[in-house]
Parts: C-alpha cells; sequence; structure tokens
C-alpha cells in the first residue's frame, strides 16, 4: 500500500536534481521498484519531504559537515536554521512476532481447498488474560508460524470443516486457545458469505516506554545527531510508516507519542551542546510537532503543512489547514497541531482519526511502483 500516488513521487523526483545526487535517486527508484525493500514506506517519506522543506528554504541533503555522521536535512532560511534526520517507524516487530497476516493467508489457502461454497470464513484473534496496561509488556498471542498447523491446522479444525460440509446451513465457529502464547483464534463460519477475511484482531500497545517503535528510533537518531557536527537546533522527524503509538490514546493505560518523546529529547538536549532539540511527527491522518524550544517558528510550520497537504498523501483529504499552538503543560514540549477548525473562510478537512476504517492485518504489504525513472 503506497502512502502517495506514483504521479507525485515521480515529480518530487524530477524536482530533486537541485539537491539530490544521481546515485540517491536511483536507488530511490530501485527501493520503489521493490516489495522487498524494508524501508519503503520510508524511502516515499524522504523523497517527499524533503520536496516540501526545498520549498522553505535552501535544503542541503546529507551534506559533507566533517564529522562521519551525516544528516537528512539542513535547511536555512530567513526565520530558520536547523538540521534533522528523517525516520520512519512501523509496527513491524509485533507483527513478526505475532504473525496475523500469514495466518489468514493459510487459512484462505485451507478454505480454497476445502470445496466449501455456500459460505466464507470470519477470523478472529484475541489476547487471553488480563488487559495490558502500562509497565506491562504485551504478551505475545500467537505461535510461530512453523506451528500452524500443528496447534491451528490440525485435526480439530480438519473435523470443523468437515462438519461444515455435511452442513453447510448452520452457522458454526471453531475455537482455539493458546495458554504460552496467550492468545485465543476463533474461525467463524458464516452460511451465505464467500470468502476468507480477518475480523478483529489484537493491535500493539506502547506500555513500557523506553521499549517500542517511538523510543528506539528516537533515542537512536537523538545519538546520530549529537555526533553530526552541525552548530545549531536539530531535530527529529518520525514518519507513520504504519505505528500505533502515533496515534491519538485516549483509555490512559497506554503512553502516547508525547509521553514516549520527552525521554530521548531530554538526554539529547542533555548531552548536546546545541540551543535546542524538536521531534516532529508526520501522520497518516495528522500532524505533530513536539518541540524543546523555540525550533519550528508557527509561520513556517503553518508552510510545512500547508505545502506538505497540496501533494494529496493518500489517507489526506484536503489542504489548507490551520496551525494552531497549544500548551502542553508545564514543562512539556510545545505541541503544533494541524486543526480540523475553520478560521477566515479557510477550513482543513484532514481525516479524523478516530474515524478510521478498520484496520486489516494484511495493510502493510506494498504495491511495487514499475513505472517510476530518475
Amino acid at each position: 500500500m503506497a502512502m502517495f500516488a506514483r504521479r507525485v513521487l515521480q515529480r518530487c523526483i524530477d524536482e530533486s536534481h537541485g539537491y539530490v545526487s544521481a546515485p540517491t535517486r536511483h536507488k530511490w527508484v530501485a527501493k520503489l521498484k521493490s516489495t522487498r525493500a524494508t524501508d519503503y514506506i520510508a524511502t516515499e517519506w524522504e523523497i517527499v519531504l524533503l520536496n516540501v522543506f526545498s520549498r522553505l528554504g535552501t535544503l542541503l541533503h546529507e551534506p559533507e559537515l566533517g564529522f562521519p555522521k551525516k544528516v537528512d536535512v539542513v535547511l536555512e532560511n530567513s526565520a530558520l536554521k536547523f538540521c534533522a534526520d528523517i525516520t520512519a517507524i512501523s509496527d513491524r516487530g509485533f507483527h513478526q512476532t505475532n504473525p496475523i497476516r500469514e495466518l489468514e493467508d493459510q487459512l484462505r489457502s485451507h478454505y480454497q481447498g476445502s470445496g466449501i461454497t455456500g459460505g466464507g470464513l470470519a477470523l478472529d484473534v484475541s489476547s487471553f488474560g488480563f488487559a495490558t496496561y502500562k509497565g506491562v509488556k504485551q504478551r505475545r498471542i500467537l505461535p510461530a508460524k512453523a506451528e500452524f498447523d500443528k496447534q491451528v491446522f490440525n485435526e480439530g479444525f480438519i473435523s470443523f470443516i468437515d462438519d461444515i460440509r455435511l452442513n453447510p446451513l448452520n452457522r458454526k465457529t471453531h475455537s482455539i486457545t493458546f495458554r504460552d502464547p496467550g492468545g485465543i483464534v476463533h474461525i467463524t463460519y458464516s452460511p451465505g458469505q464467500h470468502g476468507v477475511w480477518c475480523q478483529s484482531h489484537p493491535i500493539p500497545q506502547t506500555t513500557i516506554i523506553d521499549s517500542n517503535p517511538l523510543s528506539t528510533a528516537l533515542t537512536s537518531k537523538a545519538l546520530q545527531l549529537k555526533n553530526c557536527g552541525y552548530e545549531g537546533p536539530c531535530g527529529i522527524i518520525v514518519c507513520d510508516g504504519g505505528a500505533d503509538v502515533l496515534r491519538e490514546n485516549f483509555s490512559g493505560m497506554t503512553y502516547s507519542a508525547a509521553d514516549v518523546s520527552r525521554s530521548p529529547l531530554k538526554c539529547m538536549s542533555r548531552y548536546s551542546s546545541r540551543d535546542s532539540e524538536a521531534m516532529m511527527s508526520v501522520e497518516q491522518h495528522s500532524l505533530f510537532s513536539g518541540c524543546v524550544g523555540s525550533v519550528i517558528p508557527n509561520q513556517v510550520f503553518s508552510d510545512f503543512c500547508r505545502l506538505f497537504c497540496s501533494l494529496r498523501p493518500l489517507g489526506f483529504a484536503g489542504a489548507s489547514p490551520v496551525t494552531k499552538l497549544e500548551a502542553a503543560g508545564s514543562g512539556s514540549p510545545n505541541r503544533k497541531t494541524i486543526s480540523s477548525e475553520s478560521s477566515s473562510g479557510c477550513c482543513s478537512t484532514l481525516a479524523d482519526s478516530s474515524k478510521q476504517p478498520a484496520r486489516s492485518c494484511c495493510s502493510n504489504r506494498f504495491c511495487p511502483l514499475p513505472m517510476l525513472k530518475c
């Protein structure tokens, strides 16, 4: 699933000749033409964000600063001078530990070979035991893929399929409970439906503040920026590659992105001689910037948001966002958000993250873009 339309990516690549080297452009195109690239989404974000920054001032990409560590962005204009690194985070680790997509694929394969034509199979995966909360590591819920034949598609499942063939008009459910790992799988036969679909599955929970995709990325980038040699404000731009930690958190049982970001940023500020550091996250449905100090002026941030939304990333609707600055409380980073409020006739219609469609457990599959060229 691409984040941006092919024509947008091609336009950004075509316009990058002034600030990106030819080998870098060839590397971008090679990654976007292949589904095997592990940093596929990160590459899309880098291409688009560099294009946006190039419109805000003088942009240098991975400049030589006299130190071994390079940074992605050095931007200078009349209002701002800063360097930043771009990174994308995802829940790949959670999905590798809990292979829900692979389970759905194997269930579909068994369904197609079963000869069942009068109904479909719905897959429900849930955790077993107490709810996950702050300080408690989220448990693994599924066995390894190599164990599926033994623990899921075993004699009990074969009997379930045989029973469906004998009574194709009756709705029935086959349940499997895993004590270790702690998960429950329900496979429900629904007469009159067709195919196999994943009806529900757990999502990653940010319950350990220093052990999650956002914390790992920020800590790594903070160490890199400390040794980059740039004299001035430094920032980390965190892009959404499918990470639930970047979604709004209303439960209070898990940590929010703002909670997670404070620790690496304070550590970076403590051991750095620079005036201030910042973290900006660019999500699929909203933009958020947590700043330590006045790193990004309001007008620059507003221009960034306007230009970014003009590229129409998939999942966004509309442009002309309204920017407002909110105080995040004493001692907390300031928070700049893209609001859906109207102001002076200018209204943003960014998708509401609380009304997102249900995610498929297959949502991290990407389609190659073979027509791109350097």
